[in-house]
């Protein structure tokens, strides 16, 4: 779990929960089996099998041991043939499994636009196929292992037949006696034990180690720093960010942001604004390395991103996002999240700033509420009030607000904003806004169009250009 949860965010978006989560759990529990195979039903198993082979050595002579041989080859070869047939059966098994996961899981997730569209019959009828191959597969698995049990049994009957009438054949021509024979058959019995035990063991092993595949395909995966730099003194007379010549696109996508050059002052109040899809939260994500890009240079404080240390860039610029991230939690957990070490005076401090600390005296268990999965018990503008006091906790030197106050009224996000201009007041931040009204005091407005900057300025200079944030301002009616 170390190793996935340092992976990229990248990888992250590419993966389904459901599949992650499946192939997480079955693969921490096929390394156990792998183990307790190896550990109980290999090394035992092997120790009986050289033990059986020298006791007939020692009773019947070296003669013989190519015969008992030749049956272990026999057995073994049997068993690697049907174990390899065994193994793409597996892999189908896995897959249909991992599928179900996958949408059941994503189900689950979106449960309340599963009720509000009315599609719980639709999501049981995608799901339905799902589970009938399943069980098609599952049902051929287990014909094909009692498949290989008969055949393992096959081979010992044969092989006791061949041995029995090789040793009667000794008994009739007086080189053994009677007594001989039926000792040599219990041994070749007891050599059969572990020979089963082996093949099952095989049969076992393989398929703990498809179970493993993907969880060992996570560990082979890079994580996102493989070399952690020493940690730098930042140098605030420096601007608090600048993008040069920055450009990004997501794969197989067109350029989100092309050639951008932009400089955040340090210690003042900024603004992002745009059109939808003009690159404004893709620069908050570059800033964080969430994202790389594909070109340029970006620099905290005077130092190139990538010279940090992502625990100190991480800690210096705290990041409101639009997609809040709540756990399942309660609500002073998920405020505590911002900073752990936080004391009850300071997460309800911050939660007045944030318009948020009535309505959580007003809740029967207060800061001590569950908030469900996601925060599905509380409204949008409630899980967006709770990110904004998660923020305000952290001690950052950039502070990012995308789109933080967009589900609020226009009076709770006045005071809200009016709050955290107060409580911020000498830090570095920066608003992403489409609601234009609630960055027009702030210092500095970036304008962009297509990931380019094509106006920068205060409210009033930018109005006197009349250019796009002009079109922008008269189009939302203010």
């Amino acid at each position: 779990f170390a190793n996935l949860i340092r992976l990229p965010q990248a990888f992250h978006i590419d993966q389904r929960t459901g599949g992650l989560a499946n192939a997480f759990d079955r693969g921490t529990e096929a390394i156990g089996r792998l183990s307790s195979i190896f550990l109980f039903g290999v090394l035992p198993v092997l120790l009986q099998l050289l033990f059986a082979q020298v006791l007939i050595v020692q009773l019947y002579g070296w003669h013989f041991l190519p015969l008992v041989a030749g049956i272990c080859l026999a057995t073994a070869s049997v068993s690697f043939v049907l174990t390899r047939w065994y193994r793409r059966l597996v892999a189908q098994a896995l897959e249909s499994d991992d599928k179900i996961s996958e949408q059941a899981v994503d189900s689950l997730m979106n449960i309340e636009a599963v009720k509000v569209f009315n599609r719980v019959e639709y999501e049981l009828a995608r799901l339905t196929p799902l589970w009938e191959v399943e069980r098609v597969r599952t049902l051929r698995l287990s014909r094909a292992a009692e498949l290989m049990r008969v055949a393992n049994t096959g081979i010992q009957a044969a092989s006791v037949l061949l041995l029995g009438g090789y040793m009667a054949h000794q008994v009739v021509q007086g080189s053994l006696t009677a007594g001989d024979f039926v000792a040599f058959i219990g041994i070749v019995n007891q050599l059969f034990l572990p020979i089963r035990q082996l093949s099952a063991a095989y049969r076992n092993a393989s398929r703990a180690e498809q179970d493993a595949s993907r969880y060992f395909e996570f560990l082979d995966q890079v994580p996102e720093e493989t070399v952690v730099p020493k940690p730098v003194r930042l140098d605030r007379t420096q601007p608090a960010l600048s993008y040069q010549q920055v450009s990004f696109a997501f794969p197989d996508r067109p350029k989100v942001i092309e050639g951008l050059d932009l400089v955040v002052p340090s210690g003042q109040q900024s603004a992002l604004v745009g059109a939808t899809g003009s690159g404004k939260s893709t620069l908050a994500k570059l800033a964080l390395r969430l994202e790389t890009p594909t070109s340029g240079h970006i620099r905290l404080h005077g130092h190139a991103l990538k010279s940090l240390p992502l625990s100190q860039l991480r800690s210096a610029i705290a990041l409101t996002p639009q997609n809040t991230g709540i756990f399942a939690e309660t609500i002073a957990f998920n405020l505590r999240f911002g900073r752990p070490e936080a004391t009850q005076a300071e997460i309800e401090a911050a939660a007045r700033d944030a318009c948020f600390h009535d309505f959580v005296l007003s809740l029967p268990q207060g800061y001590e509420t569950k908030v469900g999965e996601g925060g599905q018990k509380l409204s949008g503008g409630e899980r967006q009030r709770l990110a904004v006091a998660r923020s305000l906790l952290r001690d950052a030197e950039v502070y990012i607000f995308d789109e933080a106050s967009s589900a609020l009224d226009l009076s709770t996000e006045a005071q809200v904003m009016a709050n955290i201009r107060k409580r911020l007041a000498g830090k570095t931040l920066v608003f992403i806004a489409h609601r234009l009204t609630s960055i027009q005091h702030v210092d500095h407005i970036f304008v962009l169009n297509q990931g380019k900057l094509v106006e920068q300025g205060s409210h009033a200079a930018l109005l006197q250009i009349d250019g796009l944030y002009g079109k922008l301002w008269r189009t939302q009616d203010v």
